[in-house]
């Protein structure tokens, strides 16, 4: 039985599913297996890249499916096939750094009360050039006062990219316990972030301040500077429910209640923010037609 299993779901992008695997194969710890799960792709290049990798490399699996399981349906899929004591969700268009596997078996090995492992992460554009640089993720270490780490985790504006956690290592157990949860959020927007919220309601995690995962964009820009982190959260449309996802995900345990309370003020804290926001711009355009009428007459 290997350390660590690594569940990748793949559907699409074969240019950057090679460099994915490769990225995890050059890992300096090796003691792993890697399940490429092909959700039924309409592209041969991604039979033809994970069969590659499938025939080069014993660690690697490779399982294509009769037909689509969507997204969490084939994530779920390499879960259950995962017999290793920890786990790893990964996507077919990411990059680590070799000493990434290194570093969370060993944290998660020297304290068994925590849970999950993760790291410093950036994000990368397709030519995999730095696209943007993300607050220290150390924010979300699990220190001892739960009730604020879950009131912190739940206000943090999406965009800054707390459902990254996802991607972390689990150990394999824990993860067990939530994994059902996966197919019946499916159409959920922000569906990864209620889904830690569920895991940090129940266990602890670690943060490693080293940067040693690279998200990847699908973009070309060459940078992007979000200044406004809070203008920038779930879809207005999708309140409703992306929030109500925070009350499924908080049922069962201690902080149910403490999770009903505050989605009420985070709801209204973003109301709040982008009202303030958007005011001051409506006022400064109107001022700017009217001058420009003024000029025009």
């Amino acid at each position: 039985m290997p350390a660590v299993s690594i569940g990748m779901p793949v559907y699409a992008r074969p240019q950057f599913l090679k460099l994915a695997v490769e990225s995890l194969l050059a890992q300096t710890f090796s003691d792993f297996d890697l399940l490429l799960s092909d959700d039924a792709s309409p592209d041969p290049r991604v039979r033809a890249v994970c069969e590659e990798f499938a025939a080069h490399d014993k660690r690697v699996r490779y399982i294509r499916q009769e037909k689509n399981l969507g997204g969490y349906g084939n994530s779920l899929y390499t879960f259950r096939l995962a017999t290793a004591p920890l786990f790893l969700w990964t996507c077919e268009d990411d990059l680590w750094e070799p000493t990434f596997l290194e570093r969370g078996v060993a944290a998660l090995a020297a304290d068994r009360s925590k849970a999950l492992w993760f790291c410093q992460l950036d994000a990368i554009n397709r030519h995999a050039t730095r696209y943007m640089t993300l607050p220290s993720f150390t924010r979300f270490q699990s220190r001892g006062n739960k009730r604020l780490e879950l009131a912190r985790f739940l206000f943090e504006p999406e965009s800054l990219g707390k459902a990254n956690l996802f991607h972390g290592l689990f150990r394999r157990e824990q993860l067990a316990e939530l994994a059902p949860m996966l197919p019946r959020m499916e159409y959920i927007w922000g569906m990864d972030n209620a889904f830690i919220y569920a895991f940090l309601c129940r266990h602890d995690c670690v943060i490693d301040p080293a940067l040693l995962f690279h998200k990847r964009a699908d973009t070309d820009k060459p940078r992007r500077v979000n200044r406004w982190p809070r203008l920038h959260v779930y879809p207005m449309r999708k309140a409703w429910e992306y929030l109500s996802a925070y009350r499924l995900a908080a049922a069962g345990t201690p902080y149910a209640v403490l999770t009903d309370r505050l989605l009420p003020l985070r709801f209204a804290a973003d109301q709040t923010y982008k009202l303030g926001a958007v005011l001051p711009a409506l006022v400064d355009g109107a001022g700017r037609i009217a001058t420009r009428f003024r000029i025009l007459r």
